[in-house]
């Protein structure tokens, strides 16, 4: 078998808690890439702290994950532990995947080590978050009134740029979320455009 072992720590930046935090898009990600199928047993260990560890394996390509599915998730370690997570997965095709390593409450801070033990060799890299080495701006919050579904805010580069947006729900209610306490998530979709009216060229989208 071989082994590959990630140090790393949660910081103030990417302490996003469990998956029903807003916030658990930020925690730790790292690209995993195996090139013959595989079993394999994801280890995430912490001797400094007693907060409760998760792990996730996904199908994220390896790229940073923003939004997941029940369906692409192949390995989960279960309920948060203090001290170790493991999760299992026998029989891996090769390819590239994701890993979320998280601890339970949003804003925890502490370190850890990444470890995965695999039947056969496999590179482990740890996926730069957002905005890494970019100036960071952020807007303040816009809200979408009940007839408003579209709201734009100017952006003026003073010279050649690269950008990195990331639009996210702080949180959401509906007129009828009174009735059931749900919460009403539309869907949300944002493009760079340039120009006005018929002239307008989409950027991005």
């Amino acid at each position: 078998g071989v082994q590959k072992v990630e140090n790393g720590a949660w910081t103030r930046q990417s302490a996003g808690g469990s998956t029903s935090s807003p916030r658990y898009f930020e925690n730790q990600q790292y690209a995993l890439e195996l090139r013959e199928r595989s079993s394999l047993t994801v280890l995430l260990t912490s001797s400094g702290h007693k907060h409760p560890l998760h792990i996730k394996l996904a199908l994220g390509h390896g790229k940073r994950i923003y939004r997941l599915q029940s369906r692409d998730v192949l390995a989960d370690s279960g309920n948060h532990r203090i001290g170790a997570a493991t999760a299992e997965i026998k029989d891996l095709q090769p390819g590239l995947y994701t890993i979320i390593c998280s601890l339970f409450e949003a804003g925890q801070t502490g370190d850890y080590a990444l470890r995965i033990d695999s039947s056969d060799a496999v590179n482990l890299k740890q996926i730069p978050r957002d905005g890494a080495g970019l100036k960071s701006m952020k807007l303040a919050p816009a809200c979408f009134g009940a007839n408003m579904h579209k709201i734009s805010a100017p952006l003026l580069p003073q010279r050649l740029a690269s950008y990195t947006i990331v639009a996210r729900f702080l949180k959401a209610t509906s007129p009828r979320s009174i009735d059931h306490g749900m919460l009403a998530r539309s869907p949300l979709r944002f493009s760079v455009e340039q120009g006005r009216g018929p002239e307008r060229k989409f950027l991005i989208t």
